[in-house]
């Protein structure tokens, strides 16, 4: 089995919504996301996001961050006139 490897972690804006729901993976898969993320840049099924700032951040290995939350599903759309850009959704589980 291969052991995963992860990058530095990286500080991104978003706007963080906790809300059950069933989503879609990239592999059609359904699986429940506990949570949203609005983010400000691409993040990509199986990324590991944080609620906070990386001051928190302490573990090298983000499962083993406490309240670090799975991207299960990544979502891309043209914005709506009144948006500066794409809309960005990270289902988390």
């Amino acid at each position: 089995m291969a052991v995963p490897s992860f990058s530095t972690p990286a500080s991104i804006t978003c706007q963080w919504e906790a809300r059950t729901q069933v989503v879609l993976t990239a592999n059609n898969e359904r699986v429940e996301s506990g949570a949203v993320a609005y983010v400000s840049t691409d993040v990509a099924q199986g990324d590991w996001l944080k609620l906070g700032t990386l001051a928190t951040s302490t573990a090298s290995d983000p499962r083993d961050e406490s309240g670090a939350r799975e991207v299960v599903a990544f979502e891309k759309r043209t914005a709506p006139l009144i948006a500066a850009g794409p809309v960005r959704k990270a289902y988390l589980r």
